[in-house]
């Protein structure tokens, strides 16, 4: 694909993070849910950064993984284009050689 080596692996890592620091906040929402205590206004800060970061690199990720399809649906389109030429292109040829229905044939050419 066209996305660096290092740039997969900073999206894993992003990814990694994120699930971390989210189970972390479930888990303290269970526990204060357990405890009867107030939950939490907002979400932690630390969770909105990760969020974000991981939707930029998954972003990146897609229009990484996109031009190889944009390529390979363009030659393919191509392809079946340049096919259906050809076959016009021999159908013409092969048309052009015949005379049209009624007309007569002309007389052979003697090369003596």
């Amino acid at each position: 694909m066209f996305w660096p080596d290092d740039r997969r692996q900073e999206f894993e890592q992003a990814d990694r993070e994120f699930v971390e620091i989210l189970v972390a906040y479930r888990q303290e929402e269970a526990r204060r849910a357990q405890l009867g205590e107030p939950a939490m206004k907002d979400r932690p800060r630390v969770l909105a950064i990760a969020e974000r970061r991981l939707k930029r690199l998954q972003d990146e990720r897609r229009v990484a993984f996109a031009r190889p399809r944009q390529i390979a649906v363009t030659c393919r389109y191509t392809g079946a284009g340049l096919l259906i030429a050809f076959v016009l292109l021999s159908l013409r040829t092969r048309l052009a050689g015949r005379l049209p229905a009624g007309q007569p044939q002309a007389a052979p050419v003697d090369s003596q």
